[in-house]
């Protein structure tokens, strides 16, 4: 839809499709669905203006980013349900990854993956979850160890992103807590 909200117009209409990501240059939308002929989440793309969509991964894949300069797209592989969550980088077209890392050394199935490319296109920045605390970690593409980004002590980070001048980062995070109770049927 335009600005103003005029102008609706629905792109897909799969089965569960969520994380959509526009292209750098307003021409794509990639986005994760459950749809087409795979029992499990993928990424596809569809041209802004509508069109037929098109299958980008095969494997069970989720939570897109396309980077600064709309060449490559960074997700969450998994290639098998027992495997571990990896970051992966693949072409904007598609095919096979041309990076992945060992991102996450924990996974709370709460939180939902996040990555997000550095303003310079150069690195991810991603949520890793250790003994119950979230923080901000950057990985380089040319690779090199985990850059931690934050030092949180507490609590849970549930969302992030990087201010538009590319300087700060902006998050939401806070602690999960709940209460059980006992209900009893007195006759």
């Amino acid at each position: 839809m335009n600005a103003d909200g005029s102008e609706v117009r629905q792109l897909t209409s799969g089965k569960l499709e969520s994380d959509p990501c526009f292209s750098p240059d307003g021409k794509w939308v990639v986005y994760t669905s459950m749809g087409g002929d795979s029992p499990e989440p993928v990424l596809w793309k569809i041209p802004r203006e509508g069109g037929r969509p098109v299958k980008l991964t095969a494997a069970l894949s989720a939570h897109p980013s396309v980077s600064p300069d709309g060449k490559l797209i960074a997700f969450f592989l998994q290639h098998t349900p027992q495997a571990p969550l990896r970051l992966a980088v693949m072409p904007f077209d598609g095919g096979e990854p041309i990076k992945i890392f060992d991102a996450y050394s924990s996974l709370d199935p709460l939180q939902q993956p996040i990555v997000r490319w550095a303003p310079d296109g150069l690195a991810l920045a991603y949520i890793e979850t250790r003994e119950g605390v979230s923080n901000v970690w950057k990985r380089r593409l040319d690779g090199g160890p985990p850059e931690q980004l934050t030092d949180f002590e507490t609590d849970q980070i549930y969302w992030f992103d990087w201010s538009r001048d590319g300087m700060q980062l902006v998050l939401s995070r806070g602690s999960e807590t709940g209460d059980l109770v006992l209900v009893r049927n007195k006759v």
